[in-house]
């Protein structure tokens, strides 16, 4: 009786285990099911359906949940819902600074799935992102007394992002990972114009100068850009004793992804140079040496429009097989003959990791007049990878744990074979009929045991799942009149694989600046395509 006890709670505990991780697959289903809400731009339903999901009720997974709603009330046009629960989102980011030494304990024994989930550094910047953005669309669509006061808070919170970057860039110095972010410093630079105060200019300024430099050194890890990514990544940290011109011949080959963003940062900060440091202008021409295209951009005269869009849906978190050696001493001999193991190659565990899904597509923005006369094209640059960015993430991550999640694996492995032993040589002594299953016991015993070890060592694939995989920002200077604007996109073919309207837009005057902002989900409408010639769009459509 006292044995049929042992082997009833046994039972349970495996069961319990067993709930707990279904907890965990039910999220992964929850947040497959927000990116499909996210994919087909249905965001309302989506809001509705996390408000009444299991994941909202999860105090260890409440950050994605303040995140994911963020979002999706954001590309709904809901901007100071969606300020609400990204304000939410930094605050418990904050909070989570200070390390839950009971959750790390949980975790430690059995996985992340136990832990309170902490967001990853990228993700933590996209929170500032998105408040920076949110108060920036609600001052250019208020007109009341407030309108002033949102372009102020957007101010504030580009500096509260700048701070979170350098205590970030303090803690990885030296690590070809995620410590440094252009889309805070080209985001930031856009705000800080807007302000139009000298001091904003010559902030905005330097942070376009940062970007650039930060281009070159960082973003050359991302394949995206570069595809000899893996290579400059592996010898990332030898690169800053390499000549620069060395470093480009042999760990750089840039996708046709590349020049366009070099060309925006180079004509924003010869515009600025040239208003604010006019004295430094032609060390800066000099430097930069301006395509054809940029000189006669820098010759513009009228209204400055930004156009940004957030493009589908970044990769999705997966678990990822790995390996571990495992010695069994002197029950290999029991583990092949009485359970049927072979441990040749290690025994397998699970870590998060994202595949490689580096944008392909070259994003061209067409503006044309109300009757389709053409009056600019020009290529959109991928300001932020961000499936690379997380690959990367979930990279660094899996090289940081895996051994030692192997070696706590294979302890676990090794003590659920002892214990097999154990019911074996019990089950044997028993003498008589039991003997002959003494062998079955064991397997089961094993088998049991291996089942609740899987479960309880499954990948934590939590992460902010309607992100989008990219985002693309770009300017034109264009005189007063009505125009619109479509985006063709591109791969290697002539013909656009898929064409989007941004609308139709009033340009009023001169002098000012012009903001269009829209969220290009992967299943959006596409427009009857046609085939406008390429021009820009042909360069370096060979490189990927």
């Amino acid at each position: 009786m006292p044995k049929c006890r042992r082997m009833f709670k046994g039972i349970v505990s495996c069961i319990l285990l067993l709930t707990f991780f279904g907890c965990a697959s039910g999220h992964q289903e929850t947040q497959q099911k927000l990116r499909q809400f996210s994919s087909t731009g249905n965001y309302d339903q989506g809001i509705q359906f996390l408000d009444k999901s299991s994941l909202r009720e999860d105090k260890n997974a409440q950050l994605i949940v303040y995140m994911e709603k963020g979002l999706l009330n954001h590309n709904a046009g809901k901007y100071q819902a969606s300020l609400d629960s990204f304000e939410a989102a930094k605050k418990l980011l904050t909070e989570l600074f200070t390390t839950r030494i009971s959750n790390k304990l949980q975790s430690a024994v059995s996985n992340d799935n136990a832990d309170l989930y902490y967001g990853e550094k990228y993700e933590a910047s996209l929170v500032y992102f998105y408040l920076v953005l949110n108060h920036y669309l609600l001052y250019l669509n208020d007109s009341g007394p407030q309108k002033a006061a949102y372009l102020q808070r957007a101010r504030a919170e580009v500096l509260a992002w700048d701070s979170f970057i350098k205590s970030t860039k303090d803690d990885r110095l030296g690590q070809a990972v995620f410590k440094d972010d252009i889309l805070a410093k080209i985001f930031g630079g856009l705000i800080h114009e807007a302000i139009d105060t000298a001091v904003d200019g010559q902030t905005a300024l330097l942070l376009y100068r940062d970007a650039l430099n930060l281009f070159f050194t960082n973003y050359n890890s991302y394949p995206s850009f570069n595809l000899k990514a893996d290579k400059f990544l592996a010898d990332f940290a030898k690169l800053p004793t390499m000549e620069k011109k060395f470093v480009e011949q042999n760990y750089v080959q840039e996708t046709y992804h590349q020049r366009p963003v070099y060309n925006f940062l180079s004509l924003k900060i010869l515009q600025l140079t040239k208003k604010y440091l006019p004295q430094e202008y032609a060390t800066w021409h000099t430097q930069l040496t301006p395509s054809p295209e940029i000189e006669e951009a820098l010759k513009e005269k009228g209204t400055l429009m930004t156009i940004m869009v957030q493009d589908g849906l970044i990769a999705e978190k997966k678990a990822i097989k790995y390996s571990y050696p495992i010695d069994l001493g002197g029950m290999t001999s029991f583990a092949g003959s009485n359970l049927g193991l072979n441990f040749s190659t290690g025994i397998v565990f699970e870590l998060p990791g994202i595949e490689r899904n580096p944008v392909m597509e070259q994003a061209i923005l067409y503006i044309t007049t109300p009757s389709g006369q053409a009056v600019k094209q020009v290529t959109m640059p991928v300001v932020a990878p961000l499936s690379d960015m997380a690959e990367q993430a979930m990279n660094e991550h899996a090289n940081a744990v895996k051994t030692k999640t192997g070696i706590r694996v294979a302890a676990k492995h090794v003590a659920a074979i002892v214990a097999a032993y154990g019911v074996y040589k019990s089950v044997s002594q028993q003498g008589g009929n039991a003997a002959a299953f003494a062998g079955m016991a064991a397997q089961m015993s094993y088998v049991g045991a291996a089942n609740a070890i899987a479960e309880s060592e499954k990948a934590d694939v939590r992460f902010w799942s309607t992100l989008p995989g990219a985002v693309r920002l770009v300017q034109v200077t264009l005189p007063p009149g009505e125009y619109d604007f479509r985006i063709y996109y591109y791969t290697s073919n002539p013909n656009p694989t898929r064409v989007v309207s941004l609308g139709r837009k009033q340009v009023l005057k001169k002098g000012v600046q012009e903001f269009i902002s829209k969220t290009v989900p992967l299943q959006e409408p596409t427009l009857p395509q046609g085939n406008p010639s390429r021009g820009i769009a042909s360069e370096k459509s060979s490189s990927q």
